[in-house]
């Protein structure tokens, strides 16, 4: 059984090379590829031949397939070949030809049929060959080349030689390179440091991405003080622009104005501020987040699933209500809701998630208020909010392939984008955790925005990471995660 499936494949395979070889106009080259393998019998390229009065190739195309004594069908066809080539011979008057064709290539069919071939010696005496009532009806070599290949077509159809050799397979366009590219994307997958543009040289060895020795640490940061102590390997699953966000000056921090978002552009970060009504006659005018203020911090954290391979139905049950549910309803003043613009941070892409550091909840009088926001495209970085400065960017990496599964592998080569769904910190301002869009949770450990490392890697889920959360039970870290897959 393995090695039938293992024959059907090489047949498979030679099929693939023949596509390719007449994709790149190859075509004498297929046909000889063809003539060897012996595995595809064009008939169009063979009816050409014949309608052409090209014998000497009609025969060595034909041999790569089938020999004279296979069996009756096959003596057949050589034998109608090679009387029409007798034929016009004699009809040109070439007798010396003719009787060569006699001799070396009809006689070997003499033993099984001597009368036949005493008669076509007998041709030879004949001024006109016409005479003979048997070929009376004969006309000229183009009409006859044509009647004989319609008779050679039937005999290659019901001979069992030929059967699974007359039809070409329905094979996708480009298919041998597809192949050859999926099998690059998989070599890329398994590279312990893959590039964004690996440089593919070579199909006669494995692809393996080399660690660019003259750019040991990968700075996202104007300063490179700020994330040089942490090496960012260059993604090659991004599926945007991978610039890194620069820091943003005080000139092109916006206080008020209408707010746009895109795609890919002028994607910007609100921070707005809820302001306490009771001491609003004692707001300062010079102070973006002062002492003034009450910052709402809850209303800018929003995990939302955004995976594409998301199967989780965004129906939700409806709930009925009755009176006395409806009395227990205190209404929500829209004077608590904020409504100064405090800050507009510029993304180079649109951000997914974001979250405060928690330490906002203790003192609001901080001289570094952090944000920590999440791109469509799996970058990740850290505002200094109150400067309106980007201290910390990364690109989203895998940190370790070989321990991811081999259906997050397979799903990374089908579709290499991966986006943030969800960016949050623990209850301590110690961690933070990123869910993206494909099983995977990657966990950092934060002191301070110039001292960020990677803690643990997790192949948390099949198919998205919708949420993220953190948890202190008995004084122990733990990280929630729910995912497509309906587990937590």
């Amino acid at each position: 059984m393995a090695s039938e499936k293992r024959s059907a494949l090489n047949k498979e395979l030679l099929f693939l090379i023949l596509q390719f070889c007449n994709d790149e106009g190859y075509k004498r080259t297929a046909h000889i590829f063809e003539r060897e393998s012996g595995c595809y019998f064009d008939m169009e390229f063979f009816e050409d031949l014949v309608l052409n009065g090209k014998w000497n190739k009609v025969e060595k195309y034909l041999s790569g397939f089938t020999s004279i004594n296979d069996n009756k069908y096959s003596t057949k066809i050589y034998f109608e070949i090679r009387k029409l080539n007798f034929l016009e011979a004699l009809d040109k008057n070439d007798r010396a030809k003719a009787l060569d064709i006699l001799m070396k290539d009809l006689k070997v069919f003499a033993q099984d049929n001597e009368e036949l071939y005493r008669e076509m010696t007998q041709l030879l005496t004949l001024d006109n060959f016409r005479e003979h009532e048997l070929l009376s009806m004969y006309e000229d070599a183009e009409s006859s080349r044509k009647i004989l290949m319609d008779e050679l077509k039937k005999l290659i159809e019901v001979n069992p030689i030929f059967h699974g050799k007359l039809k070409f397979p329905v094979i996708k366009s480009q298919r041998l390179r597809r192949l050859i590219n999926q099998g690059l994307n998989w070599q890329h997958i398994q590279c312990k440091y893959p590039q964004p543009n690996p440089d593919i040289e070579t199909l006669f060895e494995d692809h393996v991405c080399q660690w660019p020795h003259d750019h040991l640490f990968m700075q996202s940061t104007d300063n490179p003080q700020l994330d040089a102590s942490l090496p960012v390997f260059p993604s090659s699953w991004f599926c945007g622009p991978s610039t890194v966000t620069q820091a943003v000056s005080r000139e092109d921090i916006c206080v008020s104005g209408p707010i746009t978002s895109g795609r890919g552009y002028n994607n910007h970060i609100v921070a707005t501020t809820s302001v306490n009504m009771r001491d609003s006659n004692t707001m300062s005018q010079n102070s973006l987040l002062g002492a003034e203020y009450e910052v709402a911090s809850t209303v800018l954290h929003s995990c939302r699933n955004h995976s594409p391979e998301s199967s989780v139905s965004d129906d939700l049950p409806i709930i009925s209500m009755n009176n006395g549910m409806l009395q227990n309803f205190e209404p929500v003043s829209h004077t608590d809701l904020p409504k100064t613009v405090a800050r507009i941070l510029n993304e180079s892409s649109s951000p997914m998630s974001m979250d405060f550091h928690p330490s906002i909840l203790n003192d609001v009088h901080l001289l570094v208020l952090v944000l920590s926001v999440g791109t469509d495209i799996g970058d990740i970085g850290l505002w200094d909010v109150n400067l309106g400065v980007k201290k910390l960017s990364r690109n989203f990496t895998v940190w370790n392939i070989g321990a991811c599964s081999t259906m997050f592998k397979t799903a990374m080569m089908k579709d290499p984008c991966m986006s943030v769904n969800c960016i949050a910190w623990s209850p301590n301002g110690s961690f933070f955790g990123i869910a993206y869009s494909k099983h995977i949770v990657q966990l950092y450990s934060y002191h301070g925005v110039t001292d960020v490392q990677q803690k643990l890697e997790i192949d948390a889920h099949v198919g998205g990471v919708n949420d993220l959360a953190f948890a202190t039970p008995s004084k122990q870290q733990l990280v929630i995660t729910g995912g497509d897959d309906k587990l937590i």
